[in-house]
């Protein structure tokens, strides 16, 4: 009885030896290499594809940044001997203070311009004012500051650097 399970087995692993040997791969060294080089090459142009996509992506809606000189110029600080030498009709309007929201400042006039005309048709009271070689977009003028800070809430989703100012 013995041999005859023993010939069973036999029999298996000579039919396995078979399948094995049908469905042999080698894989050599040089194959190996071959493939992994061609796998890191794959790999590294559809990352490469992938990049260019996505800058198209972003790119679209927008203007090319080299276009435009965006400067953020900071409000001047004006000295207490400063202020007395101000002319009676500033004084006048210190009295009742007005706050606007400053959004953008432009060296190119067409840029500013631009941005005015969008500003308006969003339906914002816009005026651009001159500081030397800079255009300064103020949007509003309010009479608090909690009034002009909940339109600048508004204006934060597309001008970050935008703030309340008072004239």
């Amino acid at each position: 009885m013995r041999e005859k399970q023993l010939k069973l087995f036999d029999y298996q692993e000579e039919k396995k030896r078979d399948i094995k040997e049908k469905y042999k791969i080698t894989l050599t060294l040089d194959k190996l290499i071959i493939i992994s080089i061609v796998i890191f090459l794959l790999i590294v142009v559809s990352y490469s594809v992938g990049v260019v996509q996505g800058k198209k992506e972003t790119l679209i809606g927008r203007t090319n940044v080299s276009e435009e000189e965006i400067k953020v110029v900071k409000p001047q600080i004006i000295s207490q001997a400063e202020e007395k030498n101000s002319s009676p009709g500033d004084r006048s309007n210190e009295g009742k203070k007005v706050y606007t929201i400053q959004v953008a400042t432009y060296l190119q006039k067409s840029i500013a311009y631009r941005e005015k005309k969008k500003l308006e048709k969003q339906g914002f009271p816009v005026s651009i004012s001159s500081k030397g070689r800079y255009l300064v977009i103020f949007v509003g003028n309010y009479s608090n500051e909690k009034e002009a800070q909940k339109v600048m809430s508004v204006l934060k989703k597309k001008y970050k650097d935008c703030f309340v100012r008072r004239l």
